[in-house]
This record gives C-alpha cells, sequence and structure tokens, in this order.
C-alpha cells in the first residue's frame, strides 16, 4: 500500500500576530509531505487540517480557539432566498470541473483577483507551486461566463467531501456574486456525486471577511476538544 512521502516532520511555528484578530496571537503546526492518498487526507481533513501545495497546517494557538474548522453538512443543505437569485443570476454560466491544468488564462485570472482585491502583486512560480502540485485528490474549477474564463477554484476531492482551497474571480465581473456561486454549484455537484460534505476551511465568528461562511446551511463546526463535528449554531 502506498503511504505518503514525509519530508518534514510536524513542527509548531513561532508565535506572531493573528491576521485574523490582530489581538490574538496566532501558532501552526504544520508539515511538508508529497504522495498523499486520497484516505490519508481524509482523515486529516477530519482532524481540521488544511493544506496549500505540499504544505499541510492546523492552527495550534495557545491563548485563543476562536478558529474553528468549517464544512457544509451535504444531507441537509439548503439554499435560501438570496442564494436562489444568485443561481438564477448565472443560469448562463458554464462550469467546468477537472483535473489540474495551468493555462495563462487562469494565471490572469488569479493575478487580477489578487491585485484588485487585496492590492497583492503575484509570482508565477508561487501560484504553480501552491496550487498546481499534482496529487490524486486535487482538481480545478473552471467558471466561464460568454465562452470567458472570469473565475477559477482550487478544490481537493477525498472519499466523501470536497475541499475549497481557494477560489479567486476577475473583478470586472463582481456582480455575478461568483464566490458564492462557486460554493453553491461546487456543493450541488459535490452532493450529486454522494458525498457527503464540502469543506470551507476556517470560520472565525468574529472576523466580518468569514462571516460569508455561516450562509450556507446546515454547516458544521469541529470541536478540537472532542474531535467532534457538531451543527454551528452561531
Amino acid at each position: 500500500m502506498r503511504l505518503m512521502n514525509l519530508i518534514q516532520e510536524k513542527k509548531i511555528s513561532p508565535e506572531e500576530t493573528c491576521p485574523y484578530i490582530k489581538t490574538e496571537r496566532i501558532s501552526q503546526e504544520y508539515f511538508f509531505a508529497t504522495n498523499m492518498t486520497k484516505i490519508e487526507y481524509q482523515n486529516l481533513l477530519e482532524q481540521g487540517w488544511r493544506r496549500f501545495g505540499i504544505f499541510f497546517f492546523n492552527y495550534k494557538c495557545k491563548s485563543c480557539n476562536k478558529c474553528k474548522a468549517i464544512r457544509i453538512n451535504l444531507s441537509n443543505f439548503t439554499l435560501t432566498k438570496s442564494q436562489k437569485k444568485v443561481m438564477k443570476k448565472n443560469i448562463n454560466t458554464k462550469v467546468i470541473i477537472r483535473s489540474l491544468n495551468p493555462t495563462k488564462e487562469i494565471y490572469e485570472v488569479y493575478e487580477n483577483h489578487s491585485l484588485n482585491k487585496f492590492n497583492k502583486k503575484t509570482n508565477l512560480n508561487e501560484f504553480l507551486e501552491t496550487y498546481y502540485y499534482k496529487c490524486d485528490f486535487a482538481l480545478q474549477s473552471e467558471y466561464y461566463i460568454d465562452n470567458k474564463l472570469v473565475a477559477i477554484g482550487f478544490i481537493d476531492q477525498v472519499e466523501n467531501a470536497f475541499s475549497s482551497i481557494y477560489f479567486a474571480y476577475n473583478t470586472s465581473y463582481s456582480s455575478f456574486s461568483l464566490g458564492t456561486f462557486s460554493i453553491l454549484y461546487e456543493s450541488l455537484y459535490a452532493k450529486e456525486l454522494n458525498l457527503k460534505y464540502y469543506n470551507l476551511g476556517y470560520f472565525i465568528k468574529e472576523n466580518k471577511s468569514m462571516k460569508y461562511k455561516n450562509n450556507f446551511k446546515e454547516n458544521q463546526i469541529l470541536d478540537y476538544k472532542s474531535q467532534k463535528w457538531i451543527k454551528n449554531n452561531e
């Protein structure tokens, strides 16, 4: 049986100012690995781990436990009125989900999103290392309006779930609410595949930029003490 290739054992990063709550201190448990299987990564997702490329991490903050892993329970997934409007708005948006395949157009969308949303310049090599390390479970979702690529998502598919890694869109198409649409479309698609969950990453109630994740019902958060997923009543 093939197992992952552990490049670096688990370590704990030094504490630093939290980018989500400025008054708190943040620390990560992390490791680097290649050749991870779907089952191995599914086990990590169940424990709240995330990844970018070969970098796997989980938050281990000494003085704060506000950061929670969050996922949509697809068996009870329902759309709100506003979400139905987003779906209607994108009735002609074409979506393709496939294996990783980097293109110039994809990088241009990512570049546009980084610059216009975060005033951040991008680096092609870092982009490829972060999102295009090929593994058994990595996929990309492409979104087209009038045959033009307007958004790109990176997702992992394990045995029982999708896990969203990152989503970027051309900001000229902000009126289409593509971020919301991508979660709705990919969740419904995952449900068609008989998957149980759609992992949204981390949720902090006190962080305004993360509040949107709680709009997708029903969702669950991970109780780190019991290591059990519970219904999110925030």
